[in-house]
């Protein structure tokens, strides 16, 4: 085998390592971030934690 082909393969092996560890675990703390603002908005006394329409440029809801 020559050096270019170790090169690919070890390329390939990081690329795939990043895909099924950081990947997942990035996933994961965005949806900790997203669950504790909604536990943060409903102890502020709203209903929905997260507007159906979105919210507007300042934030607030439409």
């Amino acid at each position: 085998m020559d050096g270019k082909g170790c090169v690919r393969l070890e390329a390939k092996l990081i690329f795939q390592f990043l895909l099924s560890v950081v990947v997942p675990v990035f996933a994961y703390l965005k949806a900790v971030l997203y669950l504790q603002y909604a536990e943060d908005r409903k102890e502020e006394g709203d209903s929905h934690p997260f507007p159906i329409g979105g919210l507007t440029k300042g934030g607030d809801r439409p």
